[in-house]
């Protein structure tokens, strides 16, 4: 049971940790769109 419970927490922390670096890549790929279309209206 406790290998069990060990191997459930990792795949628990591999997937936040995916989870929160496509999170990021996404934030900071629309800031890169949003200041692009800033520099175009000026």
């Amino acid at each position: 049971m406790k290998k069990v419970k060990i191997i459930l927490v990792t795949i628990l922390l591999i997937f936040l940790n995916i989870f929160g670096l496509i999170a990021f890549l996404i934030l900071y790929f629309r800031n890169k769109n949003k200041g692009k279309v800033i520099y175009r209206k000026k």
